[in-house]
């Protein structure tokens, strides 16, 4: 009887402490996987060891400082993802995507005796035309029509009267995009365009025209800084003619490049989360904050989640790394395109992650229940309101302020809300810029660009907010984990119940911590054409 006794007592005991006895073990020993041990893991130590991995690629020999889907830095990324994945235990697979690739192989421009050194000063579109040697002609300004319905250079009455025949269109950046803008000086005839930037401080950026380079002109642009002097001399009341000579090298090929996906060997595989991240950058530079944070983020996460013990009854998870989101979103597209209806229905939410690092950033959360009105063209499906609202519980129960970003269409997510599953994520910033409210509320810098090095070689490992890339990649560890134990929260939205335990941000915290609706510069309307 007394053994009987003693061995209740230690029983009890052993209940009492049962939450926190495994956290009293060695690192080494498998725990279970709750949201604190899993945020707890994640570093940023370990976030910059994937960072740090892109940028070598990136810089390595004959890579051109660039990891352009389908190049010799995009390629050595797969390697080490598929490596690293295989090697914590998931099942692992390539989808492999052919798509025709833009290669930039250099440019010059000298406007009126002024040179403008391709990459600092000068950018190159991808998929322009290659000049026939050095092409000269004057400057014409194309400029926004009175009552025009679009912008300078987006539609056919901009040039009416005007003869660029044989010429060089010079037209602003903004209202139709970058693509709309080349084709239609093609259609009036002129033999290049230079394309300026209408945003102050942000120098050059580099982005794309028509992927059917037989509807563009050769496309380049330069800062806004350097053409308002030439604007004011083609506006003056007695115009000068102002000569441009232009050359650009490039070639258009398809090539191979693959996605990668990794799912872990546990879980209901008939519930899946899935989390992404696109592993491409543009051609000019090495692309660590766009988007080697969100994919340094994604393998952080898949890597930490391997050294845990799962709940019973789990959800499978499903890490994934998207090729040629650039060039429009092709890789994931692609994927989604694959899979039949079945092994849709099978992905309980999609977390997308592009841009988790942005030096200048903001906290954005993708706006799940439109409450801001702002999401265009996809619908957000039922149950991407609930994932809305995991993350801005997480980053209230933290006290961290954070915006709504709407859906419009310019990541990965697309494909997924397209396909009826629903979507979310977080995102620091892009091209957008920095208000002075929003600066009293996140810290930087107003007037300032949310990554001044959008699009640019200067996208290093030296161009990362460090506290924004940790923050969220334990923001979405919170998240998953709560996930892999329960989809409750999802699977209410979708079947419109009202139990779930995961309840709407209040009104007094959505005052203290939500700062409304933030464009972060990455608004493409159309299969990641940009404006």
């Amino acid at each position: 009887m007394k053994v009987a006794t003693s061995l209740a007592g230690l029983t009890l005991c052993a209940a009492s402490v049962r939450a926190d006895i495994f956290d009293w073990l060695p690192n080494w020993i498998p725990k279970p996987l709750t949201p604190s041990r899993y945020q707890e893991a994640v570093t940023l130590e370990g976030l910059l060891t994937h960072a740090k991995k892109w940028q070598q690629f990136a810089s390595a020999p004959g890579a051109n400082s660039t990891r352009v889907f389908g190049s010799q830095g995009y390629n050595a990324s797969v390697d080490y993802v598929t490596t690293l994945t295989k090697k914590y235990g998931y099942k692992v697979t390539q989808h492999i995507v052919q798509y025709p690739r833009s290669d930039i192989f250099g440019a010059s421009l000298n406007i009126d005796g002024k040179d403008y050194k391709y990459g600092p000063s000068l950018a190159v579109f991808s998929y322009s035309p290659p000049t026939p040697g050095i092409l000269t002609g004057p400057l014409v300004l194309i400029s926004d029509k009175p009552g025009g319905a679009e912008g300078a250079g987006c539609e056919p009455a901009d040039y009416a009267g005007i003869d660029v025949k044989g010429k060089v269109v010079f037209v602003a950046r903004g209202s139709c995009t970058f693509a709309i803008k080349s084709q239609q000086a093609r259609n009036a005839g002129a033999a290049a365009a230079i394309i300026y930037n209408n945003v102050p401080n942000q120098g050059v950026i580099s982005s794309r025209v028509n992927v059917d380079v037989t509807q563009n002109v050769p496309t380049v642009m330069i800062s806004l800084e350097d053409a308002t002097p030439l604007v004011a001399r083609l506006n003056s009341s007695t115009p000068e003619t102002i000569q441009a000579a232009l050359s650009v090298q490039s070639q258009v090929k398809n090539v191979y490049s693959a996605n990668v996906i990794a799912q872990t060997r546990w879980g209901n595989d008939k519930k899946v989360i899935q989390i992404g991240a696109h592993l491409d950058s543009v051609p000019a530079g090495p692309g660590i904050n766009d988007d080697g944070s969100g994919s340094a983020t994604v393998l952080e996460l898949a890597k930490q989640l391997s050294l845990f013990i799962p709940p019973r009854d789990a959800n499978a998870v499903r890490f994934s790394w998207w090729t040629a989101e650039e060039i429009g979103l092709v890789g994931s597209a692609a994927y989604v395109a694959s899979l039949s209806q079945v092994e849709r229905d099978k992905i309980a939410v999609y977390i997308n992650l592009d841009m988790t690092a942005s030096p200048n950033g903001i906290y954005g959360i993708h706006d799940g229940d439109n409450s801001e009105g702002a999401n265009t063209p996809a619908v957000a499906p039922a149950g991407s309101a609930a994932l809305e609202k995991l993350f801005q519980a997480d980053f209230d129960s933290k006290k961290v302020p954070h915006a709504s970003y709407a859906f419009s269409g310019s990541s990965d997510y697309d494909a997924f809300l397209n396909a009826g599953i629903p979507a979310g994520g977080i995102a620091t910033g892009a091209g957008g810029i920095k208000t002075p409210e929003q600066a009293a509320v996140f810290g930087g810098t107003a007037g300032v660009a949310f990554d001044k090095n959008y699009h640019q070689a200067g996208d290093t490992i030296d161009n990362l907010w460090k506290d924004g890339f940790l923050v969220n990649a334990r923001s979405v560890a919170n998240v998953v984990a709560q996930l892999v134990k329960s989809l409750k929260p999802i699977e209410d939205e979708k079947s419109g119940a009202k139990t779930s335990k995961i309840a709407p941000t209040s009104t007094s915290s959505t005052k203290s911590n939500s700062f409304g609706l933030v464009d972060l510069g990455k608004t493409c309307l159309h299969d990641h054409d940009e404006l």
